[in-house]
Order: structure tokens, then sequence, then C-alpha cells
């Protein structure tokens, strides 16, 4: 008998992150679903990690290739030996909390929704490069409402660089997906995840062949970062590149005009003209050149303070003068960064006063924090604690939040959103204040 869902999980060398996100799966109060491993040639102790799971639920299904593989033909894989008729992708750093799958279930079907959006909740582990974030958690706080989003919308924000959308978007790991939804895009291009980013190419192919999609003002998930995750690829930005592209055999870039070679910004160039070539009929606007080498600029920025990045910063410099014809966007660019890396540097210098020492100290508080933050004008948009020892037990902390939530939710009704603005102007975009 099918399954109604199948969540499939990708995975390569992270046992310790692995279990938690297998116990997550499992544990779920819902009956009517699969989990599907895709283990790529481990030569950790995932496979055994795998199989304790699999000792004490039926419901898990591990397949190893056997050779190694591309993120995109890992993931593949394992929708391939899915048979749900909704797919989630839950990645092996992260975790759903209990109860997820059921809420998951009567949304789609009441209605009801070939493609489900939701929000998450973010938690650091013990290993997180940052050791100010480490067992960290937050999750911003919701309104519960749910949205159709017209795809169009959304494609002409991504053609123009703009990752304000990003977590409002179906990347498959934030999402549940009909199985008729995904082979509409398998019949267009054979494997549903394509090059360079899964991911993204997951985004393009339902925002090419969906009019819209639904997304519901909650967080439905736990994304994890450590230092084996590509959260912190940060540290080690360039290694972690090569490792990645040497699983492809090609050059993920040709044909992209402008190329950085460790810049993420251009491997979303190449999945966008990726895209455009395989849906002219929806990616038909232009990318925007200008915005892609901003949004390059502005990626750069967050390595100068681990790595040497002035031949990058140059390159994206003479990349600008070509397009442009001068100077002027580069130099504009400069003195904004400027600007903002000398008020961050000169609050780092400033000692912190006994009104900063409670305010930080509030932080660890939730309670404390959101009185103190009214109290200073802030909005408060996230719920934020310090000191989780387990990812798990982080989801534990969402569970109490949603059941409240979904309690007080009011009876489901849909908001319209037909253009970019009228996203922005949903608390799905902004977080609702507490």
């Amino acid at each position: 008998m099918t399954p109604f869902f199948s969540i499939i999980i990708p995975t390569r060398n992270r046992a310790g992150l692995l279990q938690y996100a297998l116990a997550s799966a499992a544990n779920q109060d819902f009956t009517d679903y699969e989990i599907v491993v895709s283990d790529n040639n481990s030569v950790d102790t995932t496979r055994a990690v795998i199989e304790a799971a699999m000792a004490s639920s039926s419901r898990v299904k591990y397949f190893n290739p056997g050779a190694d593989l591309s993120m995109c033909d890992n993931w593949e894989n394992a929708l391939a030996k899915s048979s749900g008729d909704y797919v989630m992708l839950l990645c092996d750093d992260d975790v759903l909390p209990r109860g997820a799958l059921s809420h998951i279930h009567k949304l789609v079907t009441a209605l009801p929704a070939e493609i489900l959006v939701w929000r998450y909740g973010s938690y650091c582990f013990e290993d997180f490069p940052d050791e100010n974030e480490r067992q960290r958690f937050t999750f911003p706080y919701t309104s519960g409402q749910c949205f159709e989003i017209a795809s169009q919308a959304i494609i002409g924000a991504l053609l123009k660089f703009d990752w304000s959308v990003n977590a409002l978007v179906p990347k498959m790991l934030n999402c549940a997906v009909s199985r008729r939804a995904i082979d509409d895009c398998r019949r267009r291009t054979g494997n549903f995840f394509q090059p360079p980013y899964p991911d993204f190419s997951a985004t393009g192919q339902l925002l090419a062949t969906n009019p819209s999609y639904h997304l519901i003002d909650l967080p439905l998930y736990v994304s994890g970062a450590s230092g084996l995750s590509n959260a912190a690829f940060i540290m080690n930005r360039k290694r972690v590149f090569d490792d990645y592209l040497s699983l492809y055999g090609r050059d993920l870039l040709a044909g992209v005009p402008y190329p950085m070679r460790y810049l993420c910004t251009s491997y979303f160039h190449a999945g966008w003209r990726l895209l455009r070539q395989i849906y002219p009929e929806v990616f038909h606007g232009e990318i925007d050149l200008t915005a892609y080498l901003r949004a390059a600029f502005k990626e750069l920025t967050l390595f100068e303070d681990h790595e040497d990045v002035s031949a990058e910063f140059t390159q994206v410099g003479g990349y600008l003068r070509e397009v442009s014809g001068s100077d002027e966007i580069f130099e504009q660019l400069q003195r904004e960064h400027d600007i903002d890396r000398s008020k961050t540097l000169s609050d780092r210098r400033l000692p912190p006063g006994l009104k900063d020492r409670m305010w930080l100290m509030a932080r660890r508080n939730p309670g404390l924090y959101r009185t103190l933050a009214k109290l200073r004008g802030h909005r408060v948009t996230e719920a934020s604690y310090y000191g989780v020892r387990t990812i798990l037990a982080a989801a534990n902390i969402l569970e109490k939040y949603l059941a409240k939530s979904t309690r007080s939710a009011q009876p489901l009704t849909l908001v319209q959103i037909d253009s970019l603005d009228g996203l922005k102007a949903t608390p799905a975009f902004g977080g609702g204040a507490q």
C-alpha cells in the first residue's frame, strides 16, 4: 500500500547528526509514512546508525549506491526509492517536531495543496564554529496564516537575486510536494534534482510548473547548523567548494558570464540560466547582471574576517565596470560596506555598560527578553533560547509552541499573494511580533 508521506533523507559521513534526524522522523504521531535514507557511500558509522533505526522502526528503509555520488544524484536516488503520495526531504542535520506530519497532513488535504511550504527554527550544535551561537535555538513568531503565492512573483525576484524570499520558496527541505507535481517536472527534465544545487533547482522547477503554491506561516522543522554542515562553510569555503564540485566531474559554471568559482551566487546564476533554457515560457525575464554582481559583492563581505578576499573584490569590481561602463556602482558598494563595517567595529570597541550586560543576559531568558525588548521599543519577531543541549530538545520546545499556536489558530482561510510587494507586507515575510 502506498504511504501518504515519504520522508527522504540523503546523507554522507555525518552519522552523529543523522541519528537525531532519524529519531525525529520516526517519533511522529502520524502513522501513514515511510523514511527513505540514501547513504552516499559513507565511510563513518552511518550504516550502523541507520541499522539501529531500522531495528526500532519498520518505516526506515536504507539504500547505498556503493559509489560516490554528487549531491544532486544522491537526492535523486533517495527520491527514486520513495513511493509516497507526498514527498518531504529532511536534511541529515535537521529534525521534525513531534506532530509535524499530522499538522502537514491536515493542511495538504484541507486546502488541498500540491506544494505546501512552511517556516523553520534554527539550532547551532555544540561544534558550531561561532562559540557564542553554540546550543542556541531560535524560531520566528508566526501568524498561523496560510497564503497562496503566485509563482511568477517569486521567479521575478530570483532573477534579480533578491534573497529576501529565500526562506519562503519550495526547496524540498521545507515543504511537502505531491508526487504528481514532481512527475510533471520529471517529464520535462528527466531528473528532478538538477545541478548545481538540488534544493534551488527544485525551487525553480516547482515554480515553473505550478502557477502558485501554498505557504503556512508556522515553523514545522528545526534547521541544524554544525561544524560539519554547509552552514559552517564560511570558515573554509574553498575546501568545501572543491569537495562539492569534485563529485560532478565537470565545470558547473560553463557559459556563466562573470563567474566566481568560490561564490554560491555564481552557481545560482548557473541554475537560473539552466531553468531559462528548460522553461523559457516561464523564466522569460532577463537575468539582472548588475544585481548578480551586487549579490556577489555582498556574499564576499561574509568571508573577509576569515580570509583575504581582496583579489575577488577586485575581480567583482572589474566585472561591474564591464557591465555598467564605469566604477560608480562598485565604489558605491564599497562606501556602503565601509560605513556598515565601521559601525560594527565601533560597536565591538564599546565596553558593555550595565544596560548592555542586562540586555545580553536577558537574551538567554525568552520572557525577560520580550519584556525588555518592548520597553526599548524593539519589535520582537523571534524566540531565542540558549543552552539547549540537543537539537531534539529544540524540537521539543518547538512542539510546545506549535501546540499552542495550532490550538488558537482561526479557521483556515487563504490569503492570496500576487506580487512581491504583497508578499513583503505579510506576517510570513516580516515575522509576527509578540
